[in-house]
């Protein structure tokens, strides 16, 4: 009886404590109803020992454990009260990982990451010394637990590698498991931007693309990624300065805006931050079509290239810069359902060919 609950010592010593207090010093001298009475007092205490053990349990609440685990070459820092549910969704997301990376699994060697479980299924992973910022995310089940320690993964990955590519996208940089879904959008976007260096991308102008995905490095992307036209356009998209509280800011404006003045755009723009014309969403596109030309292997080669954006990109690819974005450009196109350069010539030639045996037919007797 001194060993009933699950909380090491603590009601085992009540009920010993009980013992030792009603035993009496001539306990073999009692009569059978002083025994009887005994037990039944003895049976009280242990009663009222056992609900004080119950209250204390109660107010502990589940026994935190803490373990470290593999996901491969990751290793996982987990914390959590139930230890099964957490290898099991380790085991599924060591799969996931596997099957997206392939032979570019070791470039997680040396990764680690936290998990932190609570007792109500609310989750929070991320790199050990920033788990905490990615929030807290509430799981049911061991799948959605393990899709959360492979995007803890990736994102430790992206923090602690090299960030050239990631700081030239302004988000985590695309991996094998990434979704290339907006192919079409992307289409929409770059046929929308009102940039110069757009819309001769648009055009077949494989250098104006790498313009406007700002892949030619820069330290002044104003000058390097826009013309004075974009300018002038990037100005009036900024509110106007009020002439009564900014009197100089709003002349340069104006000389901006309304006289085309480029050197007053350059001072007016000056204090901005700069990004490349088309938007990290498209930018995104390109990373993914180079992880889709190169095939396998294509993610560890782009963790592992070094030099601009575009050498990585194409590392990746497994091929030149400019095919590269030829490809991608054709990609967008084609998801589009747009005529390519090439599909042109074609269809132009259709349509004459068409129209010359329709002028043949009204020709012959039969329409007479």
């Amino acid at each position: 009886m001194c060993s009933r609950t699950t909380l090491p010592g603590l009601p085992s010593l009540a009920f010993c404590a009980v013992i030792v207090a009603f035993l009496p010093a001539g306990a073999g001298a009692q009569t059978i109803p002083e025994l009887r009475q005994r037990v039944l007092e003895l049976e009280r205490a242990y009663a009222a020992a056992d609900a004080i053990a119950d209250s204390i349990e109660s107010m502990l609440g589940p026994v935190i454990q803490t373990e470290t685990m593999p996901i491969g070459y990751v290793t996982l820092v987990a914390i959590g009260t139930d230890m099964s549910f957490i290898r099991e969704a380790a085991a599924e997301a060591q799969r996931i990982l596997a099957h997206e990376l392939g032979p570019d699994g070791d470039v997680l060697k040396g990764v680690s990451i936290l998990l932190i479980l609570s007792e109500n299924g609310r989750a929070t992973v991320g790199p050990i010394s920033r788990a905490r910022s990615t929030g807290g995310f509430v799981v049911d089940d061991p799948v959605a637990l393990a899709k959360l320690l492979v995007e803890g993964t990736y994102q430790t990955v992206d923090l602690e590698h090299d960030r050239t590519i990631r700081d030239w996208l302004v988000t985590r940089t695309p991996n094998g498991s990434t979704e290339y879904s907006h192919p079409r959008s992307a289409y929409s976007d770059l046929a929308a931007s009102p940039f110069v260096s757009a819309q001769a991308c648009l055009a077949g102008d494989i250098g104006e693309c790498r313009r406007a995905l700002g892949l030619i490095a820069t330290s002044d992307g104003l000058m390097t990624w826009y013309d004075p036209a974009d300018r002038v356009q990037m100005a009036q998209q900024r509110s106007a300065p009020s002439p009564r509280f900014y009197p100089r800011r709003s002349s340069i404006y104006d000389g901006c805006v309304e006289r085309g003045e480029d050197a007053s755009c350059r001072d007016f723009l000056a204090s901005s931050h700069i990004e490349p014309p088309l938007p990290p969403s498209i930018r995104e596109t390109i990373v993914l079509e180079a992880l889709r030309t190169g095939g396998e292997g294509a993610y560890g080669r782009l963790r592992r290239a070094s030099g601009t954006v575009e050498q990585r990109l194409a590392a990746a690819a497994g091929v030149s810069g400019d095919s590269l974005i030829t490809i991608w450009r054709a990609a967008l196109i084609d998801a589009a359902g747009q005529p390519t350069a090439a599909t042109l010539p074609i269809g132009s030639a259709a349509v004459f060919w068409t129209l010359v045996f329709a002028a043949l037919g009204l020709r012959s007797t039969r329409w007479r």
